[in-house]
């Protein structure tokens, strides 16, 4: 490799891995915020399995990251080239626009087939691994689910409340069991309660101990308060919880997982074992190639649009990729929003943002490459 092309491969590298860096610190960011940060807080998950969920929800973030590290690295590796008269330098000399594009097409494909071992093997592994370990923490103490002084609202059908806390004792629950609109029809109140962890179930058993029942009649229409029913006192009331919401699983059973947790070669076990319900699982292992596709077809388009728009300013190649990038993922979105027939629709909507963006990508690079 000339010495050109080395110093191509090293610029447009750097800003490769500082721009997957940056959007895996963001996108890490939000799903610490909105899923493990809190547990770590209320004591739910200890410092030492904070770290290790930290490690495994990764693949939460890296399957955006990626292509979008990809595309904001080449706009602004190319960007500051094209600023600096670099590649008027190498063109004059005789150097292609194929010959300085090339370094970013290798890491593309590179990155593409990357991409696709990461979608289809080692992201699912971890997604589902980083479920188990919460579930683990949950199996060793169930009452880190419920803190003093919070609401608790992650069991469907119910809304509970623990009024004190002191270490690992809990005293003090309220429970409110409601509809899907939310109405309440029982009310439970109670001084203590145990709690068994069902594994098989993926279930709590809540043991309300010395309490009250209150039935509730709802008004129809909501406009006014419920109305209170039969009040009776109790020794134990059992109160079962389901636990598929805290584990985004449909159900205990491995293979009523979800398909983003199925790694390729459990995608197609699965495809085989039950080829009439099988849609779901045929969309996602397209869906992993798609977005290791995707790292080819939007450097396509980011390499003409760095060397010829040739911005100095960071701000602006970044609001460029931002686009770029979001209108893909709002095109590869709506493949979700699709019913079940026909059902070549959802495939076909799967791939339509990567045909767009490669021939937009192939028209553009014909016309840089005349100019």
């Amino acid at each position: 490799m000339s010495r050109i092309q080395t110093y191509l491969l090293r610029e447009v590298a750097g800003a490769i891995a500082l721009s997957v860096a940056v959007f895996l610190f963001v996108f890490l960011a939000g799903n610490v915020v909105q899923g493990i940060g809190d547990r770590l807080a209320s004591g739910q998950v200890s410092l030492g399995q904070f770290a290790e969920l930290l490690r495994l929800i990764l693949p939460f973030a890296a399957v955006y990251a990626l292509p979008l590290g990809f595309l904001t690295g080449i706009l602004l590796a190319y960007g500051r080239l094209s600023a600096n008269r670099e590649i008027v330098a190498l063109r004059s000399v005789g150097v292609s626009f194929l010959g300085i594009a090339r370094p970013a097409l290798l890491l593309a494909v590179a990155g593409a087939v990357f991409t696709a071992w990461f979608n289809n093997d080692l992201g699912p592994r971890d997604r589902a691994a980083f479920r188990e370990k919460i579930a683990r923490s949950f199996a060793e103490n169930p009452l880190r689910l419920f803190r003093g002084g919070a609401f608790i609202d992650d069991f469907p059908g119910y809304l509970i409340f623990v009024e004190e806390q002191q270490g690992d004792a809990l005293r003090g629950f309220w429970v409110w069991q409601h509809d899907a609109e939310g109405r309440v029809d029982l009310f439970l109140r109670a001084e203590r309660a145990t709690v068994d962890y069902l594994p098989e179930e993926r279930s709590l058993l809540l043991t309300l101990e010395d309490g009250e029942a209150e039935t509730r009649r709802p008004d129809p229409s909501y406009r006014e308060r419920p109305a209170s029913g039969t009040l009776v006192s109790f020794r134990e009331f059992p109160v079962r919880l389901d636990l598929s919401a805290v584990f985004g699983e449909a159900g205990a059973r491995a293979r009523t997982r979800r398909p983003e947790y199925l790694t390729l070669a459990e995608l197609r076990a699965e495809i085989r074992r039950d080829p009439a319900n099988a849609r779901p699982y045929r969309l996602q292992v397209q869906r992993n190639f798609s977005l290791a596709v995707a790292v080819v077809s939007l450097v396509l388009v980011a390499l003409p649009l760095g060397v010829r728009v040739g911005r100095r300013e960071t701000l602006a190649n970044l609001g460029i990729a931002l686009a770029l990038g979001l209108l893909y993922y709002f095109l590869a979105a709506v493949s979700n929003w699709v019913p079940a027939e026909p059902p070549w629709l959802a495939p076909f909507l799967v791939w339509l943002p990567n045909a767009l963006f490669l021939l937009l990508g192939t028209v553009l690079m014909v016309r840089a490459s005349r100019a």
